[in-house]
């Protein structure tokens, strides 16, 4: 089994709405993200997908716990990390895709977009709320949010 490694963000804004994008007309929207190549970091990973396909530059919210350890470096750690496994036409077999999900900061607007992006629109999460599952924003998408927001409370 061929495991792949996959980064996504939610990008949020100082108003707390989300980036969202479609890749196509009639797909739902979906956060941003990529494929983290063999050579890169996560965040690595993060940074380039977002800078080629959106043409913006995000700062990961760093969840931070206290210690008095001097030698423990503080990272931003992914609010989740899930287990995807589907059957690609593309490819013709399946795959499993193993992803992180951050919270990151963007402070100015989307202005150019990747060919391999439709659309983006920034979302609040009321709005994220009251979408459809998996017709107009994927359910993983919602629950990961909805379930966080406590936790932005506390970092933002």
């Amino acid at each position: 089994m061929d495991l792949e490694y996959v980064v996504r963000s939610f990008l949020l804004d100082n108003q707390r709405r989300t980036l969202l994008v479609k890749h196509h007309e009639n797909s739902p929207w979906v956060l941003p993200w990529g494929h983290v190549e063999k050579w890169e970091w996560l965040l690595e990973a993060l940074w380039r997908e977002l800078k080629e396909e959106l043409w913006v530059v995000c700062r990961p919210i760093w969840v931070i716990t206290e210690t008095s350890d001097s030698q423990v470096q503080p990272e931003p750690l992914p609010v989740s990390i899930h287990k995807t496994t589907y059957f690609s036409h593309e490819k013709n077999k399946e795959v499993t895709k193993l992803e992180f999900w951050y919270f990151s900061e963007v402070q100015w607007d989307v202005s150019q977009l990747n060919a391999e992006i439709h659309e983006a629109k920034r979302f609040s999460f009321a709005e994220i709320g009251l979408m459809s599952p998996d017709s107009d924003v994927f359910q993983s998408t919602k629950d990961i949010l909805l379930q966080n927001e406590d936790l932005l409370d506390l970092i933002m």
